[in-house]
């Protein structure tokens, strides 16, 4: 499964929204017998980086894109 363009507002972070969203994610996965969701998340995205980590994703690879 693929979560693609999560955000929340900073006015409605911390709130527990996004953490909601992710386990919902999560549970169709396994519902639909899914082993695993991947995420990206653009690198200056500190913030969302914690995040995800504090949902038990870790860093597994880089991505690459080029304007042309």
């Amino acid at each position: 499964a693929y979560i693609m363009n999560m955000y929340t507002k900073p006015k409605y972070r911390r709130k527990g929204i996004g953490t909601q969203l992710v386990k919902t994610a999560e549970q169709w996965a396994k519902d639909n017998n899914i082993e695993v969701v991947l995420l990206n998340s653009g690198l200056p995205r500190e913030e969302a980086h914690a995040f995800y980590e504090s949902q038990g994703y870790f860093k597994k690879s880089f991505g690459f894109i080029k304007k042309i």
